[in-house]
């Protein structure tokens, strides 16, 4: 199977200057046919406290995940091979994370930073975030969410696990200090202490230690028939535009314009731009695209889609053609250390097989069950 052709576009507009996106892609636009497909990796940060641990990640982050990733090439994910693949993707960017966490905090800095990440092994897409810079995939006429929202707010699991790890959470009150009962309380939740507004997050000297570096993880088997358009962000996005009202935006964008689009909705809706804000978009062709303006369908007949279409004035447009495909993994990287090897261990294997059969049956296995949204593919 060829690998696919990449394509990727960064804009940006800096108030504190505490974001950075780097990336190492092993197959240019300008790569021959039968190139190395093995590795691309793309990763956006967004610091606070300093930009100190974003530059730090940014000469680290992927020399340290290429040596733990799997060294091995795979490209039939439905088999035990391929499984054990995927969860040793996921393992490397666990340790990754964790190992990196470790070097930083040894240097007794302040500074911490949000990370979402995407790897790509030819059409195996994997993303893995702690934070709130998030990333939606645009697929076969569907909206994904791939990552997971840290911030304390938004994220009822988050809340349970720090409160279970005997961390406060409460807002600020009046005084910029931390809220107790009785007080007012202004802006979002926060664990204490610390104050930060993440469950999760890289580095943070001064915040509990159940404040930590694990990423979520999703992966999803891309089809080389449909190509797809990945969008990672900082909050500055996703603060004013849902992913699904930013996705659909920029549907019949092309790459070169989509980012400042973002941007100047952004300036729209928020009346201008109070946070570092910076978008990434990767756009995952087949060989014999030159440009992704919107992710494409399958060819679908006039009978099929005229079917649609009367679905729809009948009055059950639930029922109109959809085209989702299952994530192959989805999980808090937490639970991998339940498994203490994926080959000799009964346990990993029960676990791998669980997880496969949640691939093979579209069952999801964190808090979203669907994608964000369905078209129908006559639009």
């Amino acid at each position: 199977m060829e690998h696919p052709l990449l394509r990727h576009h960064v804009e940006s507009y800096a108030v504190k200057d505490e974001d950075a996106v780097f990336w190492q892609q092993r197959f240019p636009e300008d790569a021959p046919y039968g190139a190395d497909p093995k590795w691309s990796v793309f990763c956006l940060c967004d610091g606070h406290n300093g930009n100190e641990s974003v530059k730090f990640l940014e000469k680290r982050f992927i020399d340290v995940l290429l040596e733990k990733l799997p060294t091995e090439t795979v490209t039939d994910f439905a088999t035990a091979e391929g499984r054990k693949f995927g969860i040793a993707i996921a393992r490397a960017i666990s340790e990754t994370f964790e190992t990196l966490d470790e070097e930083w905090l040894i240097k007794q800095k302040m500074s911490g930073t949000t990370v979402t990440i995407a790897v790509l092994h030819g059409w195996f897409l994997t993303v893995a975030n702690v934070g709130d810079s998030l990333a939606y995939l645009h697929c076969n006429g569907c909206i994904y969410p791939m990552t997971h929202d840290h911030r304390i707010s938004h994220s009822q699991s988050e809340q349970e696990r720090l409160r279970n790890s005997g961390v406060e959470i409460a807002a600020l009150n009046e005084y910029g200090e931390q809220g107790e009962i009785g007080q007012a309380p202004f802006g979002p939740l926060r664990a204490w202490p610390g104050g930060l507004a993440m469950g999760r997050s890289f580095g943070d000297l001064d915040v509990h230690s159940a404040v930590v570096s694990r990423p979520h993880i999703t992966q999803i088997e891309i089809p080389p028939h449909a190509g797809a358009r990945l969008v990672l962000a900082s909050d500055g996005l996703w603060d004013c535009l849902t992913g699904k009202v930013a996705l659909k935006a920029i549907k019949k964008t092309n790459i070169a314009s989509a980012c400042s689009k973002l941007l100047n909705l952004v300036q729209r809706v928020g009346g201008g731009f109070e946070d570092d804000t910076t978008v990434l978009i990767l756009d995952i062709l087949s060989q014999d695209d030159a440009d992704l303006k919107a992710p494409v369908h399958p060819k679908i007949s006039k009978t099929a889609k005229m079917a649609d279409i009367v679905r729809t004035l009948s009055g059950n447009p639930k029922k109109r053609r959809k085209i989702p495909m299952p994530f192959f993994l989805r999980i808090d990287s937490l639970e991998l250390d339940r498994v203490s090897s994926i080959n000799d261990s009964a346990h990993g294997q029960d676990f791998a097989k669980q997880k496969m059969a949640e691939y093979m049956h579209s069952k999801l296995s964190m808090d979203s069950p669907s994608p964000l949204s369905s078209e129908s593919s006559d639009e």
